[in-house]
C-alpha cells in the first residue's frame, strides 16, 4: 500500500472476505462497495458522439456502458487510492471471473445495472452492454462522498443522476433491515408520493431534480485546525492553509448545475407503463408509485370501479428502484408488511383468483382506511369510501392474521415467478407504549425508533449537521464491539483459572480457540476505531464533526503514532489482563444508556471499511456466516485462502492492540457523549418545531383497520 512519507500518515492494511448473513447472502454494504469501485475503476464516459463520427449510424452505442469482458478485467484488480492529507486510503479487491459474474447478476437483480439494448433483460449476457441505473448512480454518489474522492465521476454530472433513494438502516450483525411500525407508515406515505401519480400514455418525460439539489454538498467549514504551523521565523508566512479541495458543486458550470430541463435517458412512453416488463421502471422517487385511476374490476358476474388502485408488483418495483434494497425478496417482504399493518387491501378479480397474496401484475390492491389516513395527498378527503366501493378478497385480507409469522422474526413471501417461499430475517424494533411520541419527545425516544430516527436524520440533513447522528450511531457500534471484547477476555481468564486446577488437552484447545477469537475481535475493534477516525474525526474527514481540539489531537496521537506512546508491553500470560477493568463500569453504563439496536450476543460483525482489501474467492463449502475463523492473524497478499482481519502497525502484537484500544475507548466514548449532548441541546427542539415533525404528526396516531 502506498502512503505518504510523513509521520502523520495512517498505515492500515486489512484483508477480509465478504460478510454474509444467516441466509448466506453477502452483506448489502459489501455489494454497494464493490459496485461503486467497479464504476470508478471503469471510468465510464459518454462516447456516443465519438462513435457516431467513426461509425456513422451503423453501430449502436450507449453512454456510460460497458461489457462483461471489461467488467471481468477490472474486477480482477479493483484499486482505489485517496490521499486525504493526514491519511492515505487504499482499497483493493481481487475477484475471479466466476465470482465476478455472480456479483454482476446481483448488481442487476438489485436494479443497479440494466441492459439498454434490451430493457426487459434481467441477467447479464456476453456481448450485451451493461449500463448503470439511476439507483446505481445514487449508490455511487454516496460512496464517492464517503471516501472523499476528489474528482467527481462524470456520470454523476449527467442526466443519469436523477434520484434520491430511501435509505434503510441495517443491523450491523445480521444485515437485517431495521424497522418499526412507524417506519413502515413513513415509507408507505413516501411510496404514495405527494399526489396521485396516475400513468398516462401522453406523459413521456418526468421532471428531474436539478444537479444542485442532488449534489448538495458543503465543504466550507473553517476552523483554526485547518491551519498548519510550519514553525518559521515569520509568523504570517507560517500560516499555511491545507490544500482546499473544490466541492462537487464548484466542478460543474452553473448552467448545468441549475438546469431544470434535463431529460432522463430512461424516459420512454411504454417504459413507464404500470404493466411494463422493463427491468427498471422508476428513475425518480419523489412522485411515488404509479397507480390506476377509475379502473373497473370484475369478479364472477359482479363489477365495480375503484377510484385508485395499484398492483403489488408496482409497490415492489418502486422499492427496488427507489430504495437502497439489494435483494428482491427484501422488497417483497416489505410489501407484505403493508398488508400485515392493514395499509393496503387486495382486490379480487377474475384475472387473479389465488388465495395467497403474491407479488405480481395481476395482484391489484387499494388503500385501507388506515392507509388512506397516512398518505399525504391534498384532496384525499374526496376519495370515496373504500370499503363500500371495492370487491375485497376476505381470505387475502386476513392473510396477516392466518398465514404470516411474527414480523419481528421473518416474513414468508412468495414472488409470482418463484415457486418457493423465502424466509427473510427482518429486525423489528418495538417501542414501549409509555414512549409513544407526544409533542415533546425525548432524544432517547427519537433515537430508539427507526421511524423517528429517519425523520430526525432528514431534519439534520437539512440543517447540514447529520454527521453528528452518524458519528453517534457508529460509535455505539464500536462500544458494543468493545463490550464483546471484554466478554472474550473474561472468558479466557476464567478458562485459565479452571485449567490450573484441572489441566487436560481439551482445556488447551478451548483456550486456543478463545485466543484466536480474542485476537480477531481486538483487531476488528481497532479497525472500527480507524474507520471512525478517518470518517468523522481527522482534519479534512468527509464528515468531520465539530469536537474540541484537545480531544481530536488525543485520538490522532494514538492512531497516527501507535508505537511511541505505547512502548509498554503486556505479559503474554493473558490471565494478567486487567486493562479493561477501569472502564468496565462506565462501559456498562454507556451501553445501556441509549439503545439503538441490540445485536444478538453470540454474533460479531466485521464492519465495512474503506481501507486496502483483498477479496478471496468463495470457499468450496460455505462457512457459517459471521463466525470467527481459526486461522492465523497474519496477512499474506499472495494467499488465496487467507480471510483474517488484520491491522498492520509498527509493533504488531495483541498486547499493543489492546493497549491502543484501552486508550482509544474513553476518547471515542467522550466523542459519542459529546455528539449526543450537542444533538440534545442544539437539534432536538429545532426538530420538534420543524415542518418535518409537524407534517408527520398524523403518522404517529393509532388507527383501526376497517375492512
Amino acid at each position: 500500500m502506498n502512503t505518504k512519507a510523513s509521520n502523520g500518515t495512517l498505515h492500515e492494511l486489512s484483508s477480509k472476505s465478504f460478510n454474509r448473513s444467516s441466509n448466506g447472502l453477502i452483506f448489502a454494504e459489501d455489494i454497494k462497495t464493490v459496485y461503486s469501485l467497479l464504476l470508478i475503476c471503469l471510468d465510464l464516459k459518454d462516447t456516443t458522439q465519438e462513435s457516431k463520427k467513426l461509425f456513422g449510424g451503423f453501430s449502436k452505442t450507449y453512454p456510460y456502458s460497458f461489457s462483461l469482458a471489461q467488467a471481468f478485467e477490472k474486477m480482477n484488480k479493483l484499486e482505489l487510492k485517496v490521499d486525504m492529507n493526514t491519511t492515505c486510503i487504499s482499497v483493493s479487491y481481487s475477484i475471479k471471473p466466476e465470482l465476478a459474474h455472480y456479483l454482476l447478476k446481483i448488481f442487476m437483480s438489485a436494479k443497479l445495472l440494466h441492459t439498454p439494448a434490451d430493457r426487459t433483460r434481467s441477467e447479464p449476457k456476453d456481448k450485451v452492454l451493461l449500463q448503470p441505473t439511476a439507483k446505481g448512480v445514487c449508490i455511487l454518489q454516496k460512496y464517492v462522498r464517503d471516501v472523499g474522492l476528489k474528482k467527481i465521476p462524470s456520470i454523476l454530472k449527467s442526466e443519469f443522476n436523477s434520484t434520491k433513494l430511501f435509505i434503510f438502516e441495517r443491523n450491523s450483525v445480521s444485515d437485517a433491515i431495521v424497522h418499526s411500525e412507524y417506519l413502515i407508515n413513513i415509507l408507505f406515505a413516501r411510496i404514495m408520493g405527494p399526489e396521485p401519480h396516475i400513468w398516462s400514455p401522453n406523459v413521456v418525460n418526468e421532471k428531474l431534480p436539478t444537479l444542485a439539489e442532488l449534489l448538495e454538498y458543503t465543504n466550507d467549514k473553517f476552523t483554526f485546525e485547518n491551519i498548519v504551523f510550519k514553525g518559521d521565523s515569520h509568523f504570517e508566512d507560517s500560516l499555511m492553509p491545507l490544500e482546499l479541495e473544490k466541492s462537487w458543486i464548484e466542478e460543474i458550470p452553473d448552467s448545468l448545475l441549475n438546469n431544470e430541463s434535463r431529460i432522463s435517458p430512461f424516459a420512454h412512453r411504454f417504459f413507464t407503463n404500470p404493466d411494463s416488463d422493463a427491468h427498471i421502471q422508476y428513475y425518480i422517487s419523489y412522485n411515488g408509485v404509479r397507480i390506476c385511476h377509475l379502473k373497473v374490476f370484475e369478479y364472477d358476474t359482479k363489477s365495480t370501479t375503484v377510484e385508485y388502485s395499484f398492483t403489488s408488483k408496482a409497490l415492489w418495483q418502486w422499492l427496488m428502484d427507489c430504495t437502497d434494497i439489494i435483494y428482491p425478496k427484501e422488497a417483497a417482504s416489505i410489501v407484505t408488511m403493508f398488508l400485515e399493518q392493514c395499509l393496503i387491501v387486495p382486490i379480487r378479480n377474475n384475472i387473479n383468483e389465488q388465495k395467497r397474496f403474491t407479488i405480481s401484475r395481476s395482484q391489484y390492491c387499494t388503500f385501507s382506511r388506515k392507509g388512506l389516513e397516512l398518505i399525504q395527498w391534498k384532496n384525499k378527503v374526496n376519495i370515496k369510501n373504500i370499503s363500500e366501493n371495492t370487491i375485497l378478497s376476505q381470505s387475502e385480507v386476513n392473510y396477516s392474521r392466518t398465514n404470516s409469522s411474527d414480523s419481528s422474526s421473518c416474513s414468508s413471501v412468495k414472488l409470482s415467478d418463484d415457486n418457493t417461499s423465502f424466509n427473510l430475517l427482518m429486525d423489528k424494533t418495538a417501542v414501549p407504549n409509555k414512549e409513544k411520541f407526544d409533542k415533546n419527545p425525548s432524544l432517547k425516544s427519537i433515537l430508539k425508533d427507526p421511524g423517528m430516527r429517519y425523520l430526525f436524520r432528514r431534519h439534520l440533513t437539512n440543517e447540514f449537521c447529520v454527521e453528528n447522528l452518524d458519528a453517534y450511531i457508529e460509535i455505539r457500534k464500536f462500544l458494543k464491539q468493545m463490550a464483546l471484547l471484554k466478554k472474550i477476555i473474561d472468558s479466557k481468564n476464567n478458562k485459565l483459572k479452571r485449567k490450573v486446577g484441572r489441566g487436560g488437552q481439551s482445556g488447551n484447545n478451548i483456550i486456543t480457540t478463545i485466543e484466536s477469537a480474542l485476537g480477531k475481535q481486538a483487531n476488528q475493534c481497532l479497525e472500527m476505531g480507524y474507520h471512525l477516525y478517518s470518517l468523522f474525526i481527522m482534519i479534512g474527514a468527509p464528515y468531520q464533526i465539530n469536537i474540541g481540539h484537545t480531544l481530536r489531537e488525543s485520538i490522532t496521537c494514538i492512531l497516527l503514532h501507535p508505537k511511541s506512546p505505547l512502548s509498554a508491553t503486556l505479559s503474554n500470560d493473558m490471565s494478567n489482563l486487567y486493562i479493561f477493568k477501569s472502564i468496565d463500569a462506565d462501559l456498562k453504563k454507556t451501553i445501556n444508556s441509549v439503545d439503538i439496536t441490540e445485536p444478538p450476543k453470540e454474533k460479531t460483525i466485521l464492519s465495512p471499511n474503506k481501507f486496502n482489501k483483498q477479496f478471496c474467492p468463495k470457499r468450496d463449502v460455505r462457512p457459517k456466516p459471521l463466525n470467527l475463523s481459526d486461522e492465523d492473524n497474519t496477512i499474506d497478499l499472495a494467499s488465496s485462502t487467507n480471510r483474517s482481519i488484520h491491522i498492520k502497525t509498527e509493533n504488531n502484537n495483541l498486547s499493543n492492540t489492546l493497549m491502543i484500544l484501552k486508550r482509544l475507548y474513553p476518547l471515542l466514548d467522550s466523542v459519542g457523549k459529546y455528539t449526543y449532548h450537542l444533538m440534545k441541546i442544539d437539534s432536538l427542539q429545532k426538530f420538534i418545531d420543524s415542518d418535518i415533525y409537524k407534517e408527520a404528526s398524523n403518522l404517529r396516531n393509532d388507527y383501526t383497520c376497517i375492512h
